[in-house]
């Protein structure tokens, strides 16, 4: 065979490689696996078996513009068409004909295959721009895989931004902020009366439009210029302070578009801008007459459920609601030696378990009758109208009681404060009667205390004889025609 061979010499010794280089390709890798043979011939034998297995390879066609939608998928798996000019460059087809460029390189010493992008989004000549592209980048020791990732994570950083942007709970509004709070703790949490104030104090940063300011860019002078908007209505004013700073402690304890290192704007915000003290009402305090006046028109009207209820809110200073939504299963050995009264917390105001002892004859006597008529049921006063419920409304006995006792300006809730007043008039502790009655302070309980006249006489006079001198002094001289004699 002479040295320079013929095109057709080469393709017959090809074909000829094709169909012997199996054996000769098991051979080799023998010999380079022989740890007896020297290492340079083990080498010489992985490059040679390296070599034939290549050319064994089915040669492939060349990848164009015109053939790259046609050529033939395998039958299984995938296959790469890599005659497309640029080293690296090509083109992956599977068995399902799905097609796709893909840059196979070398990038600090690791063999690497980078999916540049489907067919349908690049031709071949925008596929060879782009393999051009990150040839350059390799050059410079940039991994493609490295610029995809970082773009990925820029991406994904772009949709989070835009994601919490859209997302109240990230940036709220103080409207936005104030239902969550009613609906998340109010709701579940506060009674009617305090879910109705903490709405009408929305309400009024609505109408003043104080509710579309997001809780970031709320400050504190923001707050002292809503309570000037409100100092007409000063009693609403401290409301609305007190509802903006439970709302924005509300935000900070939860992460709501505010953190632990924010200070809640409504914070130390003078809430009182007049004196707005209670205006001073006159006490009745009923004198004994007028509270036999009071059984006597009870007792007239004792086959009501409600003159009952009436009578043992006068008995026990207890709250309206405590007595209407009394149930039998809180009172324990009603007919023993010990009975007491046990208000769950769920009911107390204070949210804390409060114990009555039943010591009073008057107060026991009453509910032993009550249980005879109503002992099987839940409710120690059941609703007539609505079955399985406790009495609603007393209101209308209790106007033609007061009114039989010539009490007519007399309210329901002060039969709490006779309660307290006639226990700390006889000279109980202000703490006992506190605790019986369930107030978190003594400062309450003597709010609601009140003297009546005749013992308000008593303390005065044993006060002067308290401050008397020990011994007679002079008598003051008389005057006469507005001079000294």
């Amino acid at each position: 065979m002479s040295e320079k061979m013929t095109r057709r010499d080469r393709a017959r010794k090809s074909v000829s490689d094709s169909v012997s280089g199996a054996p000769k390709i098991a051979k080799l890798l023998r010999l380079a696996a022989d740890p007896a043979a020297f290492e340079g011939e083990r080498a010489v034998a992985l490059r040679k078996a390296a070599d034939l297995t290549e050319r064994a390879q089915p040669s492939t066609p060349r990848v164009t513009e015109k053939n790259v939608d046609s050529l033939p998928a395998p039958e299984s798996g995938s296959v790469i068409y890599r005659e497309t000019g640029i080293a690296g460059l090509g083109l992956r087809v599977t068995a399902a004909g799905a097609r796709a460029w893909t840059l196979d390189y070398v990038c600090a010493g690791r063999q690497r295959r980078y999916t540049v992008g489907p067919r349908h989004a690049f031709t071949l000549k925008a596929a060879t721009i782009e393999a051009k592209r990150l040839h350059g980048l390799i050059a410079q020791g940039i991994d493609p895989f490295d610029v995809k990732a970082e773009r990925e994570a820029a991406a994904a950083a772009r949709l989070e931004a835009e994601r919490a942007a859209a997302d109240p709970n990230t940036d709220p509004t103080v409207a936005h902020l104030a239902k969550r709070w009613l609906a998340d703790y109010a709701d579940q949490h506060l009674r009617p009366n305090s879910r109705r104030t903490a709405r009408n104090s929305l309400k009024r940063i609505e109408a003043l439009k104080f509710d579309r300011k997001k809780i970031r860019e709320v400050t504190r002078r923001d707050v002292q210029a809503l309570m000037k908007e409100l100092r007409e209505t000063p009693i609403a004013a401290n409301r609305t302070r007190s509802f903006l700073s439970t709302i924005f402690n509300y935000a900070i304890a939860n992460g709501i578009g505010l953190t632990e290192a924010n200070v809640n704007p409504a914070r130390r915000v003078k809430g009182s801008l007049v004196d707005n003290a209670e205006p001073p009402r006159k006490v009745i305090v009923p004198s004994q007459k007028q509270i036999d006046a009071l059984h006597a028109a009870l007792d007239a009207r004792a086959e009501y459920p409600s003159a009952a209820a009436i009578r043992l809110l006068l008995l026990t200073g207890a709250r309206k609601s405590e007595v209407l939504g009394l149930e039998w299963q809180e009172i324990d050995d009603l007919l023993g030696d010990n009975p007491a009264w046990t208000l769950p917390p769920e009911r107390a105001k204070q949210k804390k378990a409060r114990w009555f002892p039943l010591a009073d004859p008057q107060v026991l006597g009453l509910l032993r009758r009550l249980y005879a008529k109503t002992g099987r049921g839940k409710y120690v006063f059941p609703s007539a109208l609505c079955p399985g419920a406790p009495l609603k409304d007393i209101n209308a006995l209790w106007y033609s009681v007061r009114d039989a006792a010539g009490l007519s300006r007399f309210r329901l809730h002060d039969l709490r404060h006779v309660f307290v007043s006639r226990g700390l008039n006889t000279g109980e502790s202000i703490f006992a009667v506190g605790e019986l009655v369930g107030h978190s302070s003594a400062y309450m309980t003597a709010r609601y205390g009140h003297l009546d006249n005749r013992t308000a006489a008593e303390v005065a006079k044993r006060i002067g004889s308290g401050l008397a001198p020990t011994k007679p002094s002079a008598p003051i001289p008389a005057e006469t025609n507005g001079a000294s004699a």
